[in-house]
């Protein structure tokens, strides 16, 4: 039987925001670099649900495969009540930087070493997303990583600070268009726990 369990630890992964700060300081470009404060920006699109991964390779697709499940079960009344927007981010890339960015908030779907049973669901929020994928092993070869992303996002001074992402454990990363029957069974259950959490954010 599927777990979920939500986990929002009180801890920072220190080392992306001393990089960050490294950054600022030595290098020269982002003296002059104009970031608009978060608080500022248009906010049209309040909460983006992205969903990343390879869909050719199984459940290492399964992010994706959750856009789909969320494009396809979500009406437009919902969607337009919650401010929502449903994104493929593919394999991802620094291109994804500007859409978190403009994020007013993000919710993460990806599959993870969670070193659970195949289907178990994990929601990181916050500082304990931060902690979460500063130590988390990668279970596919990406363009970039997403704390690579996450990296660029925080150096601008635009990372969200509503922010999750949901885990989930695959069984298999071998060559297929569809999950294995294991994880499609979780995609509901993940889907619809990042739809609760853009809705309690709004609250």
């Amino acid at each position: 039987m599927n777990g979920l369990t939500i986990i929002n630890k009180p801890l920072l992964c220190e080392w992306i925001f001393d990089i960050a700060f490294l950054a600022k300081l030595t290098t020269p470009l982002l003296k002059g670099l104009p970031v608009q404060p978060k608080s500022h920006m248009p906010s049209s699109i309040s909460t983006v649900i992205l969903g990343i991964g390879n869909p050719l390779l199984s459940d290492e697709g399964v992010g994706v495969h959750a856009i789909r499940w969320l494009d396809s079960n979500v009406d437009a009344n919902q969607k337009r009540l919650l401010n929502l927007d449903f994104v493929d981010g593919g394999t991802i890339g620094f291109a994804l930087s500007g859409l978190i960015g403009d994020a007013d908030q993000i919710i993460i779907i990806d599959a993870a070493e969670l070193h659970s049973e195949p289907g178990a669901i994990q929601v990181f929020t916050g500082e304990g997303m931060d902690h979460f994928l500063g130590q988390r092993q990668s279970l596919a070869v990406h363009e970039v990583s997403l704390l690579d992303v996450l990296s660029v996002v925080l150096l601008e001074d635009r990372l969200p600070s509503k922010r999750a992402i949901i885990g989930i454990q695959p069984a298999s990363l071998e060559w297929g268009e569809a999950p294995t029957e294991q994880v499609a069974k979780s995609i509901p259950e993940a889907c619809n726990a990042a739809l609760a959490l853009a809705k309690e954010w709004l609250q």
